[in-house]
């Protein structure tokens, strides 16, 4: 009996600390951090479109590879050149100097050194353009000017029971009726207030259909709430004098059918940015640049 007790109590104290470990990984990540920059093949004479996939917290494994498919393709389509990293040092003034647009695909976690966090935050200030796919907008990040001014909302949870739903998303300015409403299968992600008030929207969710509850057992039990009428998916914004775009959408493999889908969301005009770079870096001519445009993916 004795020996029983013994094993049940370790079985215990074992799932405790992997329990343990997970909410440490999802809400604050592993503390993994590069210092040297790495060796990238930017170019002179294509834009150069940076897709950053690290991450020290929860890993959307299929959604990143769907990304990074989609991004290789449009890459081949528009002649830009696509280059995919997980090493945080790549956030340097030299190295952003030189890029056009720079995407954050589902990264999670605290993945970049103070140094590295303010050499992003001076390249999109300085007239960057950034993407965030799904994770990169979830709460693991610990990092209040990226939160507050490149995402532009504040992560709640997502959906739970079942975590992956089918719900309908149409076009800001229309509604789940409209002809380009579409009907995807997602991880839901709910935001503690409405990111209207802060950005453009571009796409919206119709949670009618979908149980937006986030509650996990007796580990949590405040999640069992949605968004309701007003839940966006897809939005923009101006930081500085650069632009941010961020989607919800992301957990799938499935992610480049739903870019494909929504055109502008994804295609800021790279090239307008180009003349910026020097000037967000020191020791150059700190020319003032003009804010770039959102053009259709078809420009």
């Amino acid at each position: 009996m004795k020996r029983i007790l013994t094993i049940v109590l370790v079985i215990v104290v074992v799932a405790l600390g992997a329990i343990g470990a997970f909410m440490y990984k999802i809400i604050l990540g592993w503390p993994i951090y590069e210092s040297k920059t790495p060796a990238l093949a930017l170019s002179v004479e294509r834009k150069n479109i940076i897709v950053f996939s690290k991450t020290n917290g929860y890993r959307h494994g299929s959604g990143i590879d769907g990304a990074k498919d989609f991004f290789q393709k449009l890459g081949e389509e528009k002649g830009w050149n696509i280059l995919f990293s997980e090493n945080g040092a790549l956030h340097t003034p030299v190295v952003l100097a030189r890029t056009h647009l720079l995407i954050w695909n589902n990264v999670t976690g605290r993945v970049l050194l103070d140094e590295q966090r303010q050499a992003m935050q001076d390249y999109v200030e300085g007239g960057g353009s950034f993407i965030g796919l799904h994770g990169a907008g979830d709460f693991s990040h610990n990092w209040p000017w990226y939160e507050e001014m490149l995402i532009g909302a504040s992560f709640s949870h997502h959906t739970l029971n079942p975590q992956l739903q089918e719900a309908t998303v149409y076009q800001e300015g229309g509604h789940p009726g409209s002809e380009n409403a579409w009907v995807t299968t997602e991880e839901w992600y709910m935001f503690y207030e409405s990111p209207r008030k802060n950005n453009e929207i571009l796409w919206n969710l119709d949670e009618s259909n979908i149980n937006p509850s986030g509650n996990l057992g007796f580990l949590i039990q405040d999640k069992d709430w949605g968004m309701g009428t007003d839940h966006p998916m897809i939005w923009r914004r101006n930081v500085g004098l650069g632009k941010s775009v961020y989607s919800a959408f992301g957990h799938n493999a499935t992610i480049g059918s739903v870019f494909a889908i929504f055109p502008g969301a994804f295609s800021p005009d790279v090239g307008a940015t180009q003349h910026h770079r020097a000037g967000a870096c020191r020791g150059s001519s700190g020319r003032v640049p003009t804010m770039p445009s959102w053009p259709s993916r078809s420009n």
